[in-house]
């Protein structure tokens, strides 16, 4: 959980040395989103050891975590919600 919790932080603060930033991400991840993706079946959570591990369909969910819609891509998901250009005003 601690090497998550300070990706996250760096990645959406920018300020890996920052705890309050890093508490925050800890407690959201340990109160709402670990438990939600072990319940999903996607994640197992060791509570004692503080440790996740990917399980089940993980790589399902990785189209998701990886999604940008500025890349013109096949997928579905790129399809959906890529900017779109070119449109009339009505």
């Amino acid at each position: 959980m601690g090497d998550i919790t300070m990706e996250i932080a760096a990645s959406e603060h920018d300020a890996d040395g920052n705890a309050g930033k890093r508490k925050a991400v800890y407690v959201s991840l340990h109160q709402t989103h670990v438990p939600r993706l072990v319940e999903a079946g996607v994640l197992e959570s060791n509570e004692v050891k503080k440790t996740i591990r990917l399980t089940g369909p993980w790589q399902q969910l990785h189209a998701y975590l990886e999604f940008d819609p500025a890349i013109k891509k096949q997928g579905l998901l790129s399809r959906m919600f890529r900017p779109r250009t070119g449109r009339k005003e009505k």
